[in-house]
């Protein structure tokens, strides 16, 4: 909400009152920050960095943001191709995250990125943060296939594999709002909705990092 105050100014004609908007930043669970009235911000996949950055026009990505398939490595630079052409990315000073922090050797060809910024003189983004891999999904639970494993549909009718890694589990799990541990967490209902965030595996399914429900 945008609160209104009154800033009073003392000006050779006397006093002048002027309205002040007081804009407040609003923040999503496990998302990037974003500054209200910043419409059309691409926020990246969440990750462990949380970053503030404005778009530069409705509609418009950050010039910092990449995101893409790596088709290319040499050394700290990826070769990343995008929906509008190949950037470059360099990662050397890059807050990794591929399901947990891992150092930039972990980055492989085929890996699909999310990068954030900044663009260098020659158009390379110095990445502070790189997500790699990552999904997203939003849908309900069809059926439970084991321990810490189920199966779920989006509202496309895709189908997904999911599942909790003991071993890695979560970063966080709110049930109801509240904070859950792994080991409390259970089996998810068929019927339930959820969203969760991931890791992508080979196999296609995904590892959980980040469940909602």
């Amino acid at each position: 909400m945008v609160s209104r105050r009154k800033v009073i100014k003392v000006g050779a004609g006397g006093l002048v009152v002027a309205p002040l908007l007081v804009v407040p930043v609003l923040r999503a669970a496990g998302a990037d920050v974003f500054v209200a009235g910043d419409q059309g911000a691409a926020p990246a996949p969440p990750g462990p960095v949380k970053t503030v950055r404005k778009s530069p026009g409705p509609g418009l990505p950050a010039p910092g943001y990449v995101a893409g398939a790596v088709t290319l490595r040499d050394g700290d630079h990826l070769l990343v191709r995008t929906s509008d052409g190949d950037r470059v990315v360099r990662l050397a000073n890059a807050a990794i995250w591929k399901g947990e922090a891992v150092p930039p050797s972990a980055v492989a060809m085929g890996d699909d990125i999310i990068a954030s910024g900044t663009v260098l003189a020659d158009g390379t983004v110095e990445a502070r943060t790189l997500d790699v891999n990552i999904a997203q999904v939003r849908g309900v639970v069809t059926a439970t296939i084991g321990p810490g494993a189920w199966m779920a549909r989006d509202k496309f009718g895709r189908e997904f594999e999911l599942r909790i890694d003991p071993l890695k589990p979560p970063v966080e799990i709110l049930v109801g709002g509240l904070p859950t541990s792994a080991a409390d967490v259970g089996d998810p209902v068929p019927g339930h909705s959820f969203i969760a965030i991931g890791l992508l595996l080979a196999d296609g399914s995904i590892r959980v990092t980040r469940l909602y429900y």
